[in-house]
């Protein structure tokens, strides 16, 4: 599976923006082998509710709307060296799957790897009704995007970067789009 530039900045400015919160966002694509974008969906503990059902359901109509696929569910722990992957995740990640007649990926934001050459996303796919590391890579031009990358960190750009939480304290974000942080990173 591929990950595009705009998807990859978006979970990373995701993850440092809430660097002591669990986040988790919806990855979304034209077709299940790359994923074009990112919808940042959390920086709470993601639990089923209904706030949750609302936010996936806006979702799942955006994509529809735009001829998009909803392809899996990326998070990031509370603490950086926590790796599980908590009940709450596997259950929004394994409902989505059955949404998606299988093949769901999930992505888990690992900043310990990112501090090295690595792009810092760890892809587990489901096997047997467990989330399983995959085996295939998940391609992304890493050496592209490092400078520019550190460039947008040192500019705080991802201040712009909204989610669904960010999107209930104030309406008029625009947490699905995010457009201004779109415009900020080409």
């Amino acid at each position: 599976m591929k990950i595009t530039k705009k998807a990859y900045i978006k979970m990373i400015f995701h993850g440092i923006k809430y660097s002591t919160h669990p986040i988790s966002g919806i990855l979304i694509g034209k077709n299940k082998q790359i994923i074009t974008d990112v919808i940042p969906l959390t920086h709470s503990l993601l639990l089923p509710s209904p706030i949750t059902h609302v936010a996936l359901t806006q979702i799942d109509l955006y994509c529809k709307e735009n001829g998009l696929l909803m392809l899996g569910l990326y998070f990031g722990n509370e603490n950086n060296l926590d790796l599980e992957i908590h009940a709450a995740i596997d259950l929004i990640a394994g409902q989505l799957n059955k949404h998606l007649d299988g093949g769901a990926v999930l992505l888990k934001l690992d900043p310990t790897s990112f501090k090295s050459d690595s792009s810092g996303l760890l892809m587990y796919s489901l096997s047997n009704s467990v989330w399983l590391e995959s085996s295939k890579p998940l391609e992304i031009d890493w050496t592209d995007i490092k400078p520019e990358l550190k460039k947008w960190i040192e500019n705080q750009s991802y201040k712009y970067l909204y989610d669904f939480d960010c999107h209930l304290a104030d309406i008029q974000l625009d947490w699905i789009r995010n457009e201004l942080l779109d415009d900020y990173i080409k």
